[in-house]
Protein backbone atom coordinates (compact mmCIF):
# COMPACT_ATOMS: atom_id res chain seq x y z
CA UNK A 1 0.00 0.00 0.00
CA UNK A 2 1.51 3.21 -0.89
CA UNK A 3 0.81 6.60 0.68
CA UNK A 4 0.95 10.56 -1.41
CA UNK A 5 1.03 13.14 -0.08
CA UNK A 6 1.58 16.73 -1.09
CA UNK A 7 3.29 19.99 0.16
CA UNK A 8 1.28 23.28 -1.12
CA UNK A 9 3.50 26.30 -0.46
CA UNK A 10 4.10 29.97 -2.08
CA UNK A 11 7.51 29.92 -0.90
CA UNK A 12 10.00 30.11 -3.99
CA UNK A 13 13.26 30.44 -2.48
CA UNK A 14 13.57 26.44 -1.39
CA UNK A 15 14.50 23.83 -2.84
CA UNK A 16 11.85 20.80 -2.47
CA UNK A 17 13.88 19.16 0.30
CA UNK A 18 14.18 22.31 2.38
CA UNK A 19 10.18 22.56 2.02
CA UNK A 20 9.68 18.94 3.36
CA UNK A 21 12.19 19.63 6.46
CA UNK A 22 10.66 23.16 7.05
CA UNK A 23 7.15 21.49 6.58
CA UNK A 24 8.04 18.47 8.89
CA UNK A 25 9.31 20.69 11.61
CA UNK A 26 6.43 22.60 11.57
CA UNK A 27 4.15 19.95 11.55
CA UNK A 28 5.32 18.22 14.88
CA UNK A 29 4.13 20.87 17.22
CA UNK A 30 1.71 23.16 15.05
CA UNK A 31 -0.41 20.39 14.32
CA UNK A 32 -0.76 18.83 17.61
CA UNK A 33 -1.71 22.72 19.45
CA UNK A 34 -4.36 23.10 17.04
CA UNK A 35 -5.56 18.83 17.71
CA UNK A 36 -5.31 19.91 21.69
CA UNK A 37 -7.21 23.24 21.16
CA UNK A 38 -10.10 21.74 18.99
CA UNK A 39 -10.53 18.06 21.04
CA UNK A 40 -9.36 19.68 24.32
CA UNK A 41 -10.48 23.08 24.26
CA UNK A 42 -14.02 23.13 22.06
CA UNK A 43 -12.30 24.64 19.48
CA UNK A 44 -14.42 22.13 17.06
CA UNK A 45 -17.70 24.01 17.62
CA UNK A 46 -17.49 28.00 18.30
CA UNK A 47 -20.71 28.54 20.14
CA UNK A 48 -21.39 32.05 18.51
CA UNK A 49 -22.27 33.37 14.83
CA UNK A 50 -20.93 36.45 15.49
CA UNK A 51 -16.86 36.24 14.33
CA UNK A 52 -16.12 39.10 17.07
CA UNK A 53 -17.42 36.64 19.43
CA UNK A 54 -15.83 34.03 18.60
CA UNK A 55 -12.85 35.71 18.69
CA UNK A 56 -13.50 36.98 22.24
CA UNK A 57 -13.83 32.83 23.13
CA UNK A 58 -11.03 31.95 21.51
CA UNK A 59 -8.63 34.28 23.68
CA UNK A 60 -10.67 32.93 26.56
CA UNK A 61 -9.61 29.71 25.88
CA UNK A 62 -6.32 30.58 24.82
CA UNK A 63 -5.35 31.46 28.80
CA UNK A 64 -6.15 28.18 30.24
CA UNK A 65 -4.54 26.18 27.72
CA UNK A 66 -1.44 28.39 28.24
CA UNK A 67 -2.06 27.51 32.22
CA UNK A 68 -2.64 23.87 31.07
CA UNK A 69 0.58 23.43 29.48
CA UNK A 70 2.64 25.37 31.95
CA UNK A 71 1.74 22.87 34.62
CA UNK A 72 2.02 19.95 32.72
CA UNK A 73 6.27 21.40 32.25
CA UNK A 74 5.87 22.02 35.71
CA UNK A 75 5.09 17.96 36.39
CA UNK A 76 7.36 17.02 33.84
CA UNK A 77 10.19 18.73 35.74
CA UNK A 78 9.49 17.78 39.07
CA UNK A 79 9.43 13.83 37.53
Amino acid sequence: MYRYYAIVTSEKNCSPKECIETYNQRGCDGERHFKEFDYDFNWTKLPFDNMEMNTVYMYAMLIPYILFNAVKKLQHFKN
